[in-house]
């Protein structure tokens, strides 16, 4: 996985097809999700607020917008931890 992805694009990209040819992050076993579990663990907030919106039919362009506008317009790593933040405070609400 690539150390810090600037774009929500790149990251859902990391999950869905893999960065540069190698598995998608999705179909990774428990064991090679070990070798990077911080950085696995700290995008899953991310992974799955995306998928959820993708899953209800939503363009990845509206799903990455959305993000950006509930928790500002911030870099992808700032984004995770807002999120995280949002979470441990039942939040989450407005990407439902």
């Amino acid at each position: 996985m690539p150390k810090c992805p600037r774009a929500l694009e790149a990251l859902w990209q990391e999950y869905a097809n893999g960065p540069g040819g190698s598995l998608p992050a999705r179909e990774l076993a428990a064991r090679e999700r070990g070798r990077a579990k911080r950085m696995y663990s700290k995008r899953k907030i991310i992974w799955g607020a995306t998928q959820r919106m993708l899953g209800r039919g939503w363009a990845l362009e509206n799903a990455a917008r959305s993000t950006k506008h509930a928790h500002g317009s911030k870099p992808a790593s700032q984004l995770i931890e807002a999120m995280r933040k949002g979470e441990a405070q039942g939040g989450g609400r407005r990407l439902r």
